[in-house]
């Protein structure tokens, strides 16, 4: 059989997009949680990468808003009072945690109330990394439960690996939306200091075990005692004392307490705009995340000329900036060998980058077009 092809109707005459999709009929909406995003705090990087990605798929051609929510109410709320007779209403709603994890039942109210928009819940990294959010396994489960009862709520992540163990152990084929960067932001020239001492490093974000930073410190020690160096090593203050995140960031405050030619500079947590700044200030940055997909931080030290050692959770980086996690010794042998050709390091990242977010915009419009 033959199907009509209506890619060339006018807007007046154009079909909704649940029968005829098309990205001239898409209008969708990333929900991301944090009431003013350019407040500081950790849930700042899901943010900034949200309306990075919306900056992104804009520039695509794709209509899309990103909405800054205070719980689910406040969404439902913001839905209700959308003009559903306007030609091209909301087509798709992607939430981002923590947002979802909180109301597990608010996806099933959503599609009920709205049969002709997909809801997606988007996760933003590997499972281990998402277990530090309060119920995120029943949640995911509950969702995948809806999603085969229902035509209009998917699971969706922002990594290959998330989605493809979602298929091997649940047989579902969850989405997979990566996130996307503003490669637009890059900062030129590349710089490059002539003499490191101090070598300033970033290890920055919550000290949760995860992110294995208490490696990433003791790696950094050792860097500057074989450089020869001053070291001076950046993270982040620490909100939650009382918790893993708070033992570990006392443990690394212990490995430099009275230590000669090192030391601990903890900043306070900035608006993403000043935030890239203090990067920019990096030679090096740390980041060797047992289960980090993407890492916000990383591609900011791209965007502003500053590379970063990784683990290989981040399959998107470079090979060479990638080392064990639990091994000092391969941080400090990667991390001098990137401030050993700074600016062709920094390059090879942001060819890196660009790949992956070329890959990940066709990830998006397929989905919003399929």
């Amino acid at each position: 059989m033959r199907y009509p092809d209506f890619s060339n109707e006018q807007p007046s005459a154009r079909r909704p997009h649940p029968v005829a999709p098309s990205l001239a009929t898409v209008h969708a909406i990333l929900v991301y949680h944090l009431w003013q995003p350019t407040l500081p705090g950790s849930d700042a990087g899901l943010s900034n990468i949200i309306l990075d990605t919306t900056k992104v798929l804009r520039r695509e051609g794709v209509h899309c808003e990103a909405w800054s929510v205070k719980n689910a109410e406040h969404l439902m709320s913001r839905l209700e009072s959308q003009d559903w007779t306007n030609p091209r209403p909301i087509t798709h709603v992607i939430i981002n945690p923590p947002l979802g994890y909180h109301h597990p039942k608010m996806f099933a109210q959503l599609s009920q109330c709205w049969p002709d928009v997909e809801f997606v819940l988007l996760n933003h990294s590997g499972m281990s990394y998402v277990s530090i959010n309060p119920g995120a396994f029943t949640v995911i489960r509950d969702l995948l439960d809806l999603e085969m009862a229902t035509h209009n709520v998917l699971v969706a992540g922002n990594n290959s690996r998330y989605t493809s163990w979602i298929a091997s152990a649940f047989g579902h084929d969850a989405l997979l939306l990566p996130n996307l960067y503003d490669t637009d932001s890059y900062v030129n020239p590349v710089p490059k200091r002539s003499d490191y001492d101090p070598v300033r490093i970033g290890s920055f974000g919550e000290a949760r075990p995860w992110k294995n930073q208490l490696i990433a410190a003791e790696a950094a020690l050792a860097m500057g005692k074989q450089l020869g160096v001053r070291l001076e090593l950046y993270v982040l203050q620490e909100r939650w004392p009382d918790t893993p995140s708070g033992q570990q960031a006392d443990a690394r405050s212990q490995l430099f307490a009275n230590l000669p030619g090192a030391r601990l500079i903890t900043l306070p947590w900035e608006a993403w705009p000043k935030f890239r700044r203090t990067i920019a200030a990096m030679d090096v940055m740390f980041s060797p995340s047992f289960d980090e997909t993407f890492c916000c931080v990383c591609a900011d030290g791209i965007a502003e000329g500053v590379p970063s050692v990784v683990s290989g959770a981040m399959e998107w980086c470079p090979a060479n900036w990638m080392a064990d996690p639990w091994q000092w010794s391969d941080i400090v042998s990667r991390g001098v060998a990137l401030l050993h050709d700074k600016v062709a390091a920094v390059h090879a990242g942001r060819q890196a980058l660009d790949a992956y977010v070329k890959n990940g915009i066709r990830c998006w419009t397929e989905y919003l077009i399929r």
